[in-house]
């Protein structure tokens, strides 16, 4: 008896082994399918999200317009995602190329749903742009006259009636659209911006320009014109952003994901100079980088380089200059001798400062009250005014710490929101973004910064204390900025200052963040890219149902 019961353990004992070892096998072979087809259960997962998202997008809208984009948006997300797979085996720089595949159809997406005149002051950029164009092609405009064609001008005084979002700028598109322009003659009519034509050096307004230009020489209608002129600006920014991530040994991933943001594209999609300003800035940071990081002597044309570089950004934006201040990290041991490497570092930011002093010496004298004109009486918009000036904050230093504590108190948020691109075109309320959207891109930016597989350099203490210095002396020269140009001496908390203003600053001050302690232990690059791609793809979809109601 005792004989058959251990028997009968032994066999219900091996049996429970059998059954074990069966469940196992067929676990692990559950996750090697998982594992093998992971590209196509991504692909499935993110298709479906987008699908569901178009037909909740199709509830409030009610509009075929709105379905059709939205299903334009899914299959342009599933096409990046299959060639980004397709460029990993055949392109030697995949993550760099993956970027740009996103970042050239994410503007042309943006690009598409904001019309004309709906990104914030593209009127005026716009304005700018054809008067390069014109001085190119020898039309002589003046301060009070731009010439342009007779179709350009009534598309121009159409952008002028009404910066909303909505579906009568569709509708006018439609109506008006033509390949081929109707009438090419030239009338004058008057700018209507009140900003300074000159406001920013010709080289950030060419690409646009050259657009127009290009568009006039083959006779295209207007709305091609207007938007060849977009997508050349959108090329320089892929062009500069590109190369950044390309030379930066550090920080790819943070760069790729500050360039996709919503709020990135927004601009670099659109006529507004910020599209060189942040390229000019993110590619002048890799270089700084490349220099830092990267071993052997810098090469002649490395060095030039960065200070061409330099000298272009200074000028345009003066509180991003301070990017060019990295080169005091470059180690000795990348210059033949310490006389090279000082000798190096004082030419790269002297030419920024002299850069500026040949730009901006008269602006920055008014900003500061040492020069002045129309008595002391400024304009904003339909306002009049005294703008507080360097010289007076200086004087009370009390009231200029609570000024500035006031602003980030209430313009905090803010300023994180529209960092992201949770409010984009001109603030419209329908328009702007739900919390979720936000959080997650923020999220995204946070996780970008990290140390992974692909970015596991670390970043000493002392680089990172720098790197923290410069974004928060950049950070506060913008505030600044704004606060002795735009800002009455009655107002407590300063005025005009948006999140996008900090966008050149942020991949510096991302990695002062970086931990050591923090590390993600698989290759990021890919896969924050089609993120983002999938986040503004359902971003615009969201933004175009609402707009066609509006």
């Amino acid at each position: 008896m005792r004989v058959v019961l251990l028997v009968c353990v032994m066999v219900r004992s091996t049996g429970e082994v059998r059954i074990a070892s069966a469940k196992q096998v067929m676990q692990k072979g559950f996750l090697e399918v998982l594992h093998r087809h992971r590209v196509d259960m991504i692909l499935i997962a993110v298709v479906a999200v987008m699908t569901i998202h178009a037909l909740y997008c199709y509830s409030f809208s009610d509009s075929r317009l709105a379905l059709a984009f939205s299903c334009v948006s899914v299959i342009v997300v599933a096409f990046a995602y299959l060639l980004i797979r397709a460029l990993e085996s055949r392109v030697r720089h995949q993550v760099e190329m993956a970027f740009l595949v996103g970042l050239i159809s994410c503007g042309l997406l943006y690009s598409v749903v904001f019309a004309p005149g709906t990104v914030p002051d593209e009127t005026f950029h716009f304005e700018a742009s054809y008067k390069l164009a014109d001085y190119i092609m020898l039309q002589s405009p003046t301060v009070d006259s731009l010439p342009v064609r007779e179709d350009d001008s009534i598309m121009l005084n159409g952008m002028l009636e009404s910066y909303t979002l909505g579906y009568d700028k569709y509708r006018t598109a439609i109506d008006q659209f033509a390949f081929f322009a109707n009438d090419a003659s030239r009338v004058a009519v008057e700018p209507v911006s009140s900003f300074d034509w000159t406001a920013n050096p010709p080289y950030i307004k060419l690409p646009s320009a050259l657009g127009i230009v290009l568009a006039t020489l083959l006779n295209l209608g207007s709305y091609p014109l207007f938007y060849l002129g977009r997508f050349f600006n959108l090329l320089m920014f892929a062009v500069l952003v590109y190369s950044a991530v390309r030379i930066t040994p550090i920080g790819k991933n943070v760069m790729m994901t500050a360039g996709l943001l919503p709020m990135t594209l927004h601009l670099a999609s659109s006529y507004s100079y910020d599209a060189g300003i942040i390229g000019l800035a993110f590619l002048l940071t890799g270089m700084c980088l490349r220099a830092v990081y990267g071993e052997g002597l810098m090469s002649r044309w490395e060095k030039v380089g960065l200070v061409v570089i330099a000298a272009l950004l200074a000028p345009s934006k003066v509180v991003y200059a301070v990017i060019v201040f990295l080169v005091v990290l470059i180690p000795r041991k990348r210059f033949p001798s310490t006389a090279a490497s000082v000798r190096f570092k004082s030419i790269a930011i002297g030419c920024s400062l002299v850069a500026i002093l040949a730009f901006r010496a008269a602006v920055l004298l008014q900003m500061s009250g040492i020069a002045s004109s129309g008595g002391g009486v400024s304009s904003r918009g339909d306002e009049q005014g005294t703008f507080y000036s360097l010289t007076g904050l200086i004087s009370d230093p009390a009231n200029t710490v609570l000024l500035f504590l006031r602003t980030f108190d209430v313009q905090g948020s803010f300023y994180l929101e529209t960092l992201v691109g949770g409010s984009l075109a001109w603030f419209q309320i329908e328009l702007k973004a739900p919390l979720y959207v936000t959080v997650v891109l923020l999220i995204i930016v946070m996780i970008s910064f990290q140390r992974c597989e692909d970015d596991n350099a670390l970043v000493p203490v002392a680089h990172r204390i720098l790197f923290g210095g410069l974004a928060l002396v950049g950070g506060l020269g913008v505030i600044l900025s704004m606060l002795v140009g735009w800002t009455f001496t009655y107002e407590n908390v300063i005025q005009g200052v948006q999140g996008r203003y900090f966008l050149p600053l942020l991949p510096m001050a991302a990695l002062a963040m970086r931990s050591k302690h923090v590390c993600i232990d698989i290759p990021l690059g890919e896969g924050l890219v089609f993120a983002m791609i999938a986040v503004n793809a359902m971003y615009l979809a969201r933004t175009f149902s609402i707009a066609v109601g509006v």
